[in-house]
């Protein structure tokens, strides 16, 4: 829902969502899609459209864009995740030891985001380092690090990418 009202919002003009993304090339690589993430196939009518009516037919943009959304829901791609990783990590810890979390943990959220736009992601917040380098380190995206200390940031730069 929040995706489908998302889309709404962005893509207001006439033929603005159709034209925006190649349905056809989705369509025509839907294999690829099944095959990363476990996703079912899609609907016969879909597939039986000529590519370029599934390009202008609304209907069918929605129920291509809404069984990707849905495939990679089901791998749970980083960008989405590492936000509410380092949340619940930092909430976790709060209630274990009986404190209030800080109003920074809304900040550490963005900035575990902004993590995985970077090789190497330097930070002083000890919780955020280690819910950080610990949610990169579950990851299999080679030369992606956090790191604390200046010792720490010479290795991380030296390593190939």
């Amino acid at each position: 829902m929040d995706i489908s009202g998302a889309l709404d919002a962005t893509f207001t003009l006439p033929c603005d969502l159709e034209l925006t993304f190649d349905t056809p090339a989705l369509i025509a690589n839907w294999q690829c899609v099944q095959k990363a993430t476990g996703a079912p196939g899609l609907p016969r009518a879909v597939l039986a459209m000529a590519p370029e009516l599934s390009r202008v037919d609304h209907s069918t943009v929605r129920v291509v864009l809404g069984a990707l959304v849905n495939a990679t829901a089901r791998v749970g791609l980083a960008q989405t995740t590492i936000g509410y990783y380092t949340l619940l990590r930092e909430l976790e810890a709060c209630v274990a030891s009986g404190k209030l979390p800080t109003p920074g943990v809304t900040l550490d959220v963005d900035h575990a985001i902004g993590a995985l736009a970077h090789n190497v992601f330097v930070c002083r917040d000890q919780k955020l380092l280690k819910n950080t380098a610990t949610f990169l380190r579950g990851l299999s995206l080679p030369g992606h690090d956090a790191v604390g200390t200046g010792k720490a940031l010479k290795k991380a730069i030296a390593k190939p990418i």
